[in-house]
C-alpha cells in the first residue's frame, strides 16, 4: 500500500473548513444549475419539433431522462474544472494536479481497491435481496428513456464521476483536513454531504452512497491519489448500469 497522505500538512486554523464550505456550494450551485438549464434547453428544443407547450410535467420527465442527465454532466465537468482551476491556481496559488493529488497508484493497489468496492457491492445486494429492496426507479427511467446508450455511458460513468470527484474527494477532501476539522470529521461530513446531493435515491440508496463515500475517502487517504476514487466511482457507476440494463430486459 502506498503511504497515507492527505496531501498536504495539517494547519491549525479553519480557514480551510469556511473554504471548502463555501467553493462546496458555489460547486453544488453549479451543478444544480447545469442540469436545470440542460433540462430547460432540452424541453424548448422540444417543444419547437413537436410545438407541444412546456408544462410541469414534461419538466419532472426531463429530470429523469437518462441522454439529458448524462449531457448534464458531459457539459459540467469543463465548467467544474474551470472552476476548481480558479480556486486553487488563482486564489491559492497552487498548481492544480499536486493540490488535487493526481499522483500515480500502483496497479495492485487500485486492484485492491477496487476489490474493496466490489465487496461493497456484493453486501448491498445481498442486503436488497434480503429485504427485498426495491430497483431505484430513477437509474431504471434513466436508462429506459435514454436513446443513446453511448451518451449515457459517457455520462453518468465517466464524466459524472470525475465532475463529483474533483469537487468532493478533490478540492473539498483537501482543504478540509488539513483545517481544525481533521481527517476523520472530514471524511464524515464530505460523505454526508455527498449522500445528501443525491436527493432522487429514497433513504436506504443514500445510507449506501454515504457508505461508499467513506470508502472514496479511505482510499485517497491511503493512496494519496484522488486517480483511486475517481477509479472506484467510475467502476461502482459501471456496475450499477449493468445491473439496471440487466433488470431492464429480464
Amino acid at each position: 500500500m502506498e503511504s497515507n497522505n492527505t496531501g498536504g500538512t495539517t494547519a491549525k486554523s479553519w480557514s480551510g473548513f469556511w473554504s471548502g464550505l463555501i467553493w462546496f456550494f458555489i460547486g453544488f450551485i453549479l451543478i444544480f444549475f447545469t442540469q436545470i438549464i440542460t433540462i430547460i434547453a432540452t424541453g424548448v428544443l422540444e417543444s419547437i419539433e413537436t410545438g407541444s407547450k412546456i408544462n410541469r410535467d414534461t419538466i419532472n420527465q426531463l429530470f429523469s431522462n437518462g441522454d439529458v442527465i448524462a449531457t448534464s454532466f458531459i457539459i459540467l465537468l469543463p465548467l467544474m474544472v474551470a472552476l476548481l482551476v480558479f480556486v486553487v491556481k488563482v486564489r491559492r496559488k497552487k498548481e492544480f494536479f499536486e493540490y488535487l493529488a493526481f499522483n500515480k497508484v500502483q496497479l495492485k493497489t487500485l486492484l485492491f481497491w477496487l476489490l474493496a468496492a466490489f465487496t461493497l457491492l456484493i453486501i448491498d445486494g445481498f442486503i436488497n435481496y434480503l429485504t427485498d429492496q426495491p430497483v431505484s426507479q430513477w437509474v431504471t427511467n434513466a436508462y429506459q428513456s435514454s436513446n443513446n446508450y453511448l451518451l449515457l455511458f459517457m455520462g453518468m460513468v465517466i464524466f459524472g464521476p470525475i465532475t463529483e470527484e474533483l469537487l468532493f474527494r478533490g478540492y473539498v477532501f483537501r482543504a478540509w483536513t488539513e483545517s481544525r476539522l481533521g481527517l476523520y470529521a472530514s471524511i464524515i461530513l464530505i460523505s454526508l454531504l455527498w449522500a445528501g446531493i443525491h436527493l432522487q435515491y429514497d433513504l436506504y440508496e443514500m445510507s449506501m452512497i454515504f457508505t461508499l463515500g467513506l470508502l472514496l475517502c479511505w482510499s485517497r487517504v491511503k493512496t494519496g491519489s484522488l486517480l483511486t476514487p475517481i477509479t472506484i466511482h467510475i467502476f461502482w457507476n459501471l456496475i450499477s448500469l449493468i445491473q439496471t440494463g440487466q433488470n431492464v430486459y429480464n
